[in-house]
């Protein structure tokens, strides 16, 4: 009976994920995230499209045009952890900047922030990864607005 529920309510249901995704995301790193789609497989793969984690001034730290991803476990479904497992990132950026009038750069200032307040319950979130795939993602170093150096 779920499972008809499941497929006559997909696009409500993805929807949903979109927002509840973000929000646990945004809440766990502190900082604004973006996700522009969600896809739920038949497999119980979970497809995230275009996520974007935004930095202090509201430009983009890290952005990831695909994320994979299997929630479907017997913990998931029994209870109210999201358990990892493995994840697979492709075409991804991570852009390390200096602004003028700051003293640390984005990624510094982000990473802070999260240490600063380690009272956030984290419980229902558990990272413990066996597989972690990246394809074609670079690091982009800049300083002022001006590209620096890039690795890739």
């Amino acid at each position: 009976m779920a499972i008809v529920i499941f497929f006559f309510n997909r696009d409500g249901i993805e929807k949903k994920l979109i927002v509840n995704i973000s929000s646990k995301i945004s809440t766990l790193l502190k900082s604004s995230v973006k996700i522009s789609d969600v896809e739920f497989k038949y497999n119980g793969d979970l497809i995230i499209n275009s996520l974007s984690i935004l930095d202090h001034r509201r430009d983009t730290l890290i952005y990831i045009d695909r994320i994979v991803t299997s929630i479907l476990t017997p913990t998931n479904i029994l209870t109210s952890n999201t358990k990892l497992n493995s994840l697979y990132l492709s075409n991804g950026v991570i852009k390390i900047n200096k602004y003028p009038g700051d003293s640390l750069t984005n990624y510094q200032i982000f990473f802070n922030k999260i240490k600063r307040d380690n009272s956030q319950n984290t419980e229902n979130f558990r990272l413990n990864l066996k597989d972690l795939n990246f394809e074609n993602f670079r690091i982009e170093l800049l300083d002022n607005k001006k590209k620096v150096n890039q690795l890739t």
